[in-house]
């Protein structure tokens, strides 16, 4: 009996043989001849003519085909005679191209010994649905299990080649699948095309199957003898790269499967798949080419393994570079991308070689989670969402994209992609990125990521960026990117330099980053960068707050532009940090930052000021140098320039802060004088905001602000410069006695003169007071000398009259000797001279408050006397202050 009985369809007339006629393996020629005669005979098709080109004759199989276990061997070259049942002849060489077969074929475990072709042939039959044929079990493992035991005496299901082995090539191209197809286990040794094949039953499984590549170098002559549908230069095309089986401009209906097969290399370009397709745990040991392929529903590649290149684009043709001679049908290839109309998965999927994702279309977005690309990847003008968002409606949800758990271990190049949601949580890159051009159109979310090489982020455009805990071992580059929303980094590591502004890396020359007018805020927390940070030449127009970072190299905020608030506390800069030519608009807060290195802010861009609102330093622990007008090769500083130093601020408080902060520094450096001339500064500009605040409130306070103003300057600043300069003091000195002592003179010449003098000294005091002269200077120079010298016309216009007058009204003061002899200015010029010297030497004792006895003032010159008295105890002790700071500090 028939080894192979258990199928039920041995032949008749051979079944008492070890093997029947249709299960005998290794069969010769003339077994050959007999199989497909018996073959035609047993299911007894109808021979049609057709016309295609030209007249053929084709198999019409009207009966369900059950043809599993059968051993196909290589078709032979004698002709097969058969005459139907209407007495048409078939007088040819045996085929099953343009084959019908009305109610099914059933190929299980069938073995096709030779070169096989289905083209453009037709499988009709009932299409059984997915939840049919597993009967709500679960499919992978028993699939295989239901059509034994089941399906296999039910050939209408369609076509059935679960476990075929192929030992040749097969040809399907141009066939349709009128009802479900499956090739369950079944194995293509030298290769399959189903090119350009129609798949409209409810389901088509190749899972578990295993597709071997086009390799026979004889296969030109033997195809030409066997088939005229296939260009067997193709085939040598597939042979030399490697591919295993061909899908090109195949579709299928509904739902495809290619679970757990293993592709030595497979080109499915320009395929259409209508409904899901499933690729999980499949194998691509060779070029796995999706050029121009359709995805209308969810694809699945989870856990696929791509050990060769992977190509979903129209852009690149590195699969065909290699061939010699160049081919004519490959020379212009202009193919549209790959499209993914549903949700897309490819997670714990492995790329061995590289991967071609370019200018795909991902409608509904994409998992790559947990995959590994162990090559090079190219997701370049891809579109992760719907690509026209104009004419979508407000209540579109943008897609998620995300590569969470990968691992890239070539370069990645995402340049001029399009994306909705993205995340790149837990990935790791190990080999350079590329972001140039990309578009964000949605929250980019990078956590705990790795970057151990160069990353270039220069995005055309980022929605909201969200970058927490990752660690960025190579380059960082931002410069180029357009922020449209908000832009945050916190608890990362940058290793090597970072660009944001206007700068260059290697060759390349970066522009700023750019903001639109929907950006919220920049953000950069606790974020340690290890090397070189540049912000050169940005545009701030939101606020901006980074705070909490350390910054162990340079940073450079040259000629940016802070339009808005700029929150720089709690940092620490262990380097240079510069901010020439930056301008500040909004408040600038450097509170509680640790400078150990160089802080340099000289220079403002040819604009007015270059802070125009407040400034702030509190709890600022400098070890380092503050500049705010130019340093001297890298450490020291140059002769300070006050006036270029009050031209920075417009507000006095951030003056009293630059001052402050500026003298701190001085200080510890040792240079006493410069921080001297900074603590000048600082008290001038609380004079200015103490009467700027006074301002808005009642009149009472302006008068207390002023006149705390007055004594300050007059006491402090006039004469020392707030006990700083040794010069000044020593000249407001010497003025003093010398202007008491003409007082004196003048009063002893004449009683007149001397009180118009002290008058005019008196408005010229209080004009200074009530127009803050010192510190309105020369603006209110005119105003402050119009009462003064208003005075002095007046009474000299009116001395002939009002001399005479006063004398009795005024007693004459003098100033007496011990022995009651006056010193008077008659008797001629040497008198006069004599009575201006004693009269400066009663003002020096005076002042001195020495007091010798020698003489004592009358009349209203007491009153003077006790005036300088006062006024020198003052002096003396700011001389005393003035040594113990310059000399002995």
């Amino acid at each position: 009996m028939c080894k192979m009985e258990h199928f039920g369809n041995c032949d008749p007339e051979t079944a008492d043989r070890e093997y029947c006629i249709f299960h005998k393996p290794n069969k010769d020629e003339k077994d050959a001849v007999k199989f497909y005669t018996k073959f035609l005979e047993e299911f007894r098709p109808r021979v049609e003519e057709i016309k295609v080109d030209k007249k053929i004759k084709r198999l019409v199989f009207e009966k369900p085909v059950n043809a599993a276990g059968f051993v196909f061997p290589e078709i032979p070259d004698e002709p097969i005679v058969y005459v139907d049942e209407n007495g048409n002849v078939w007088n040819q060489r045996f085929t099953f191209e343009y084959a019908i077969f009305e109610k099914g074929a059933i190929f299980y475990q069938s073995i096709f010994e030779g070169i096989i072709s289905f083209s453009y042939a037709t499988f009709q039959g009932r299409s059984y649905s997915l939840n049919e044929i597993i009967r709500d079990k679960p499919l992978l493992g028993i699939i295989g299990e239901l059509i034994t035991n089941e399906m296999i005496r039910d050939v209408s299901m369609g076509a059935v080649f679960d476990e075929a082995d192929f030992l040749d090539i097969v040809i399907f191209e141009n066939t349709t699948f009128k009802s479900n197809a499956s090739f369950f286990r079944t194995k293509f040794r030298k290769g399959a095309l189903f090119n350009w094949s129609k798949f409209r039953g409810e389901l088509t499984v190749f899972s578990s199957v295993e597709f071997f590549s086009f390799k026979d170098e004889e296969v030109l002559d033997r195809m030409l003898s066997l088939t005229t549908s296939v260009n067997p230069i193709e085939v040598v095309i597939y042979s030399k790269l490697g591919i295993g089986v061909s899908f090109n401009g195949s579709e299928f209906k509904a739902k495809a499967m290619f679970d757990r097969t293993a592709f030595t290399g497979a080109s499915f370009m320009d395929v259409h798949f209508l409904r899901e397709s499933t690729f999980d745990n499949a194998n691509f040991n060779g070029p796995a080419i999706f050029i121009s392929s359709v995805f209308l529903e969810d694809t699945s590649f989870r856990k696929a393994t791509f050990e060769g290149e992977a190509t979903f684009s129209g852009s690149s043709l590195n699969w065909v570079q290699n061939l010699k001679p160049s081919l004519p049908m490959y020379e212009k290839i202009n193919m549209p991308s790959a499209m993914f109309h549903g949700f897309v998965t490819f997670t714990e999927a492995e790329f061995n070689s590289m991967a071609n994702f370019s200018r795909c279309h991902f409608k509904k977005g994409a998992d790559f989670g947990n995959v590994k690309f162990n090559a090079d990847v190219n997701f370049q003008w891809s579109v992760f969402m719907e690509e026209n968002l104009s004419i979508i409606n407000g209540n579109y949800q943008l897609p998620e994209t995300t590569f969470a758990h990968s691992r890239f271990k070539g370069r990645a190049h995402f340049n001029f992609a399009t994306f909705g949601k993205v995340i790149f949580n837990f990935v790791r890159f190990l080999d350079p990125v590329g972001f140039q051009g990309t578009i964000f159109n949605g929250h980019l979310h990078i956590r705990e990521a790795v970057f151990e090489d160069v990353l270039a982020f220069s995005a055309h455009n980022f929605v909201d960026v969200d970058i927490e805990g990752s660690r960025f071992q190579g380059a960082v580059i931002f410069s180029g990117a357009k922020l449209t929303g908000d832009f945050r980094i916190v608890h990362s590591t940058f290793e090597r330099e970072v660009l944001f502004g206007k700068g260059g890396y290697k060759e390349e020359n970066y522009s700023p980053i750019t903001f639109s007018e929907s950006v919220k805020s920049f953000i950069i927390e606790r974020t340690t960068f290890e090397d070189s940070v540049s912000f050169r030449d940005i545009e701030f127009q939101v606020p901006v707050k980074i705070v909490e970072c350390s910054f162990n190299s340079h940073v450079y905020f040259d000629e940016s532009v802070f339009k808005n608030i700029c929150d720089l506390s709690g940092n620490f800069f262990k380097s240079k940090t510069s901010f020439k030519d930056t301008i500040f608009e909004g408040d600038v807060i450097f509170d509680r930052c640790l400078l150990s290195g160089i802080w340099d802010f000289a220079e403002k861009q040819n604009r007015p000021y270059k802070f125009y609102k407040s400034l702030s330093f509190d709890g600022v622990s400098i070890s380092g140098t503050v500049s705010f007008v130019s340093l001297n090769g890298k450490e020291g500083l140059e002769e300070f320039d006050t006036k270029k130093f009050e031209g920075l601020f417009n507000e006095p408080r951030s003056k009293i802060e630059a001052a402050r902060i500026q003298r701190i520094s001085l200080e510890r450096e040792g240079k006493r004088d410069e921080a001297d001339r900074m603590f000048v500064l600082e008290m001038r500009a609380k004079r200015k905001l103490r009467l700027e605040q006074a301002n808005g409130n009642s009149w009472n306070a302006k008068i207390r602000a002023k006149t705390i103003n007055f004594f300050e300057w007059l006491l402090g600043d006039l004469p020392s410069e707030y006990g700083t300069s040794l010069e000044r003091i020593a000249i407001a000195v010497v003025a003093v006695v010398v202007l008491f002592g003409f007082l004196y003179w003048l009063t002893l010449v004449s009683n007149i003169v001397g009180i118009t003098s002290v008058f005019v000294i008196i408005s010229l005091l209080i004009s200074i007071w009530y127009y803050q002269t010192f510190d309105t200077y020369p603006d209110k120079l005119a105003e402050t000398l119009r009462f003064p010298v208003g005075l002095i016309m007046i009474i000299g216009m009116l001395y002939t009259t009002v001399s005479p007058k006063v004398d009795p009204i005024i007693a004459r003061p003098g100033i007496l000797l011990s022995n009651g002899t006056a010193i008077t200015p008659t008797g001629g010029i040497g008198n006069c001279l004599g009575t201006l010297l004693n009269a400066l030497y009663y003002s020096l004792v005076t002042f001195t408050t020495l007091g010798y006895g020698d003489m004592h003032p009358t009349g209203w010159l007491k009153a003077l006397s006790a005036i300088e008295a006062l006024t020198g105890a003052v002096f003396m002790a700011l001389i005393v202050a003035v040594i113990a700071r310059k000399w002995m500090r």
